[in-house]
């Protein structure tokens, strides 16, 4: 998706408090805007300094109490933060909290702090909590046409499938429900749960309905 260069408009919201000032860059084929709303239409560019860009076809900005605050997206959408980069169909994000969802076949890469990649793919739902670095995602039913269990790979030692998920990275720890496969390479193990929380720092982990199977290595 190319940067777009047809029309620049760029909002101020000064935080008052710190005397400091937030900056949104703002760029679209076709901009339309209020003191409430503004209608970016085609090639939208949207970038907070420090903490995200957004480009994707479509894009609304509400204002909340005289602060520019909601950014909703249409069509095809992807987003860089500081700790990775995901794309989807469809974007919810406020810019106060900076917490937001992302719809429909939801791809993400979270980098992590050794500069290593956890990947996750196929997930009908991602939400995001970017101050406390925290993600959490689930599949489409089962019953759905076009339903698949969301893939997770993390930094090339392990897979895993869930219809549920939940990535705190600050402690580098997943919860996984439903459905739950894990492919631990490192450690020769595949592991089968209802449900299962996981820390990748020392490879523990606890479950329910857990059934472990393990590979020895002969000498």
């Amino acid at each position: 998706m190319r940067k777009p260069i047809t029309i620049m408009f760029i909002l101020f919201l000064l935080t008052l408090t710190s005397f400091s000032a937030t900056i949104l860059k703002i760029s679209a084929d076709s901009i339309v805007s209020s003191s409430e709303r503004t209608k970016l239409t085609g090639n939208v560019y949207i970038e907070k300094e420090g903490e995200f860009t957004v480009e994707t076809d479509e894009a609304t900005l509400t204002s909340s109490d005289g602060e520019w605050r909601f950014l909703d997206t249409a069509g095809l959408t992807h987003i860089i933060f500081s700790t990775g980069e995901a794309t989807g169909m469809k974007l919810n994000y406020d810019i106060t909290t900076s917490e937001g969802t992302l719809f429909d076949n939801v791809v993400a890469t979270i980098n992590t702090e050794d500069e290593q990649k956890i990947k996750i793919r196929k997930a009908a739902k991602i939400e995001f909590k970017l101050e406390e670095d925290y993600y959490k995602g689930n599949s489409l039913p089962k019953s759905h046409k076009d339903f698949s269990p969301i893939i997770i790979l993390y930094k090339g030692d392990m897979e895993a499938r869930a219809l549920f998920f939940e990535y705190f990275a600050n402690e580098d720890k997943f919860h996984l429900k439903d459905d739950v496969f894990v492919l631990d390479k490192k450690n020769n193990r595949e592991i089968n749960a209802s449900e299962l929380w996981y820390n990748t720092q020392d490879d523990s982990f606890e479950g329910k309905n857990v059934e472990l199977q393990i590979t020895l290595e002969e000498d």
